[in-house]
């Protein structure tokens, strides 16, 4: 590939980068680069010239780009998005190196504290689905324990594979009932 094109690709990734973030050239440089890379940028988002490997890192890292990414599009001729942005896990991975033990470990609280709300609603619905399945029967300890052996956590009956191609239930006093192990 030559350095004109290589240098136009440069230019088409930072233009797309700038659209990711949903600002200009000028803004861009302004809030995200050093004033000395300022100028430069101008030429790097132009496609008139390659930033130098030093400033690499800052333009990667200023438009949410993998490390590597300005070499990369410089030098190979097929980059994909995945070969250039950060994707959702690296930036939340960079995030959480970001923050304090304090805030790190009340985050882990509030999303265990979440998790378990929705086990217990969860629970609840298993609870309420248990009970509509055996509404109306009588509450015995002979009827628990029969219900037991044939009935799993939703209510679906154990069938052995011949039974099953069959079409047939298990007999509940047939050895081929494991429900009770």
């Amino acid at each position: 590939m030559s350095e004109d094109k290589n240098l136009q690709g440069l230019a088409l990734w930072i233009s797309m980068g700038l659209s990711r973030k949903g600002i200009g050239a000028e803004e861009f440089a302004q809030n995200h680069l050093p004033p000395s890379s300022r100028r430069s940028f101008y030429n790097w988002a132009a496609g008139r010239n390659a930033p130098q490997k030093a400033a690499h890192p800052i333009l990667e890292q200023a438009l949410g780009w993998k490390p590597g990414a300005v070499h990369r599009i410089l030098t190979d001729g097929f980059v994909t998005e995945q070969d250039v942005f950060q994707g959702d896990e690296d930036k939340a991975a960079k995030r959480a190196s970001e923050l304090s033990d304090e805030e790190l470990l009340s985050e882990m609280t509030r999303r265990m504290l979440f998790y378990r709300d929705k086990a217990e609603v969860a629970d609840a619905s298993v609870i309420k689905i248990d009970a509509t399945l055996h509404e109306g029967k009588p509450e015995s300890k002979s009827a628990d324990k029969q219900n037991h052996g044939t009935v799993t956590a939703l209510g679906t009956r154990r069938k052995a594979p011949q039974y099953l191609a069959a079409r047939t239930e298990i007999p509940s006093d047939s050895s081929l009932d494991d429900s009770d192990e």
